[in-house]
């Protein structure tokens, strides 16, 4: 079957766990809490071993322009996807 045979030599495996989901809340401007989203990544070389673990987190506030909870989830979830492709291409650079 396609899919079962082992990575090729070289190839490397990525992991991203999302460990804890904080919604935040907006009650009144002083009772306010960010929106965020923690991002465990391991990467793993094609025999499975671990070649580096590295923990990620972004968070967004409450704004009028972005009140709903999963809008904040959202753009939260995309600035870690920015993030970890930022670090995944550097480290590919070096």
């Amino acid at each position: 079957m396609a899919g079962d045979s082992a990575p090729a030599p070289g190839t490397a495996a990525l992991r991203a766990k999302i460990t804890r989901l904080d919604t935040g809340y907006y009650r009144i401007p002083a009772f306010n809490a960010v929106s965020r989203v923690p991002v465990d990544v391991t990467i793993t070389d094609a025999s499975g071993e671990v070649l580096d673990q590295v923990a990620f987190v972004r968070g967004v506030r409450f704004d009028v322009f972005n009140p709903s909870t999963g809008g904040r989830l959202r753009s939260a979830a995309n600035q870690v996807g920015a993030d970890i492709a930022a670090y995944l291409a550097a480290r590919v650079k070096n």
